[in-house]
């Protein structure tokens, strides 16, 4: 027996006849009313990525996203102190800021003054820094520049802390568990 092929005209009328059958564009409001299922599923797709939850009419659009302020940051990441040379390493968030610099050049706003082993000292702004190797200044913002700790996202304010007494842990401390922890060791070997 041989397997004859239904010809796709025999399957558009099979659609259209079913359409006809079921009521499938008889009612435009029938999409409307909820009564038709391939309307409903149309509006309701799962598998759109551009889905939303239906708003009302009168609700008021969704509030825009705050932009946060944009954080600059200008890291001192080395220094070279040789006879007849001195030379700063800078890196930071902006290209002008990842440079090699000397005394006396500028970097972004900043103008390097002095350049030590352990500092560079910094001008601009109204502003005077001394920052030292593995810190950074780092603007929020539009507030000042601050000096910061390498890779901290915001500047710290300087704290002032009264020295307070440290009390040990109730339960003994470090020293405590050091030497409980040898004590199970100990049975764990003797056994």
């Amino acid at each position: 027996m041989t397997a004859h092929p239904i010809p796709a005209r025999w399957f558009a009328a099979a659609a259209i006849a079913l359409c006809a059958a079921t009521g499938h564009g008889a009612d435009p409001d029938a999409a409307r009313s909820g009564d038709d299922p391939i309307a409903l599923l149309e509006s309701r797709n799962i598998f759109d990525p551009a889905r939303a939850a239906p708003r009302a009419p009168d609700a008021a659009p969704p509030p825009q996203p705050v932009e946060p302020p944009r954080v600059r940051t200008l890291a001192l990441t080395g220094s070279l102190v040789y006879p007849g040379k001195t030379i700063a390493f800078f890196s930071g968030s902006e290209p002008a800021f990842n440079r090699v610099v000397a005394p006396e050049e500028s970097i972004g706003p900043w103008t390097v003054r002095t350049i030590t082993t352990t500092s560079a000292e910094l001008a601009g702004d109204d502003q005077v820094f001394t920052l030292p190797v593995g810190r950074q200044l780092t603007q929020l913002g539009d507030q000042p520049w601050a000096v910061a700790d390498l890779g901290a996202a915001r500047p710290t304010a300087p704290t002032t802390t009264t020295p307070q007494a440290t009390t040990p842990p109730a339960d003994g401390g470090a020293d405590d568990v050091m030497r409980r922890l040898l004590e199970r060791r100990q049975k764990e070997l003797s056994q």
